[in-house]
């Protein structure tokens, strides 16, 4: 839409009061970064059809929440993919705020995240219609297939183990993630994994999926929580992982195990505890979490990260 067409030009006769085409402006802009040239066809032809509503749409959708939300286009283009899922009969929307949230850094178990959270609220029926309309979308922004998913029972609690399949014959990695994470912590480093071997990760004990599982008695306990998932899968033997206490159960199951186990790699751990890591499990189970969680992201990301990722 150029500048000398519809609100920002003549509109049939309408004259904007200033800060009416600072809006205009304000809105095209805004239109065009977060989801390209195919928004601006959108809204031309919107005000063709209904001026008003047209220049509405721009002005004060565009020009005005969008322009102030402090959520960024990847967000922006997250809640709307949600608010139109709960909508319905949205399908040309919802194509066009998928892609914006991609084009903005969205991953797709974010988009997924969100179609998921809308059906909570409006039923499954409208979120199976997003993701149909969004599925091939998002297969085509892959750069890896998506792990195997299924829910696995251990003793006294489930837990939600991904699988990443690899043509590679021989044992498969088991990558055991860091205290407060989840097996999401390995969803960029397994898929590329899978050029050496089958990779398997899993939530532990009081973690994920495994969140409501009863507590940790000591680590003698999560090396029966792997000795069971490692039977229940079938793995005779495998390449043990660990990061941070993840690195911790890695070790503790090759001495327990050692037949179970081909190799070990323990990342960024320890043989023994540190009281620091003591003192911050406390804090989280006196509700202390968000402070943690802050702490957290300082230690583990460089400022340009958290600014490229917030």
């Amino acid at each position: 839409m150029s500048a000398n067409k519809s609100s920002l030009g003549q509109n049939g006769g309408h004259t904007s009061s200033p800060s009416d085409r600072q809006r205009v402006i304000m809105g095209h802009h805004t239109a065009l970064q977060l989801a390209g040239p195919h928004m601006i066809d959108n809204l031309q032809r919107l005000e063709m059809m209904n001026p008003s509503l047209g220049r509405h749409v721009l002005e004060n959708g565009f020009g005005g929440t969008t322009t102030t939300s402090s959520s960024g286009y990847r967000g922006w283009a997250l809640a709307t993919v949600s608010v139109l899922t709960a909508i319905g009969d949205c399908a040309d929307q919802v194509d066009i705020y998928t892609e914006a949230a991609l084009k903005h850094g969205a991953t797709e178990d974010e988009i997924l995240a969100v179609i998921n959270h809308a059906s909570s609220f409006v039923g499954a029926p409208r979120a199976v219609n997003t993701m149909r309309r969004t599925a091939a979308r998002l297969q085509a922004a892959r750069k890896h297939e998506r792990p195997r998913e299924k829910v696995v029972r251990l003793s006294d609690h489930d837990t939600l183990v991904r699988e990443y399949v690899s043509s590679v014959p021989g044992p498969p990695i088991i990558l055991i993630h860091a205290l407060s994470m989840d097996s999401q912590m390995f969803q960029e480093l397994a898929p590329r994994l899978t050029s050496v071997g089958h990779v398997v990760t899993y939530d532990l004990r009081g973690h994920g999926y495994a969140r409501g599982a009863p507590l940790t008695k000591s680590l003698d306990h999560l090396v029966e929580d792997l000795t069971l998932l490692v039977d229940t899968l079938g793995i005779e033997k495998a390449d043990v992982y660990g990061a941070s206490y993840g690195g911790a159960v890695a070790q503790y199951f090759t001495l327990a195990r050692p037949e179970r186990v081909r190799s070990l790699c323990a990342m960024a751990t320890s043989s023994k505890g540190h009281p620091l890591l003591g003192s911050r499990a406390t804090r989280a189970e006196e509700g202390h979490m968000e402070a943690l969680r802050a702490e957290a992201i300082i230690r583990w990301f460089t400022p340009e990260s958290v600014a490229l990722n917030p």
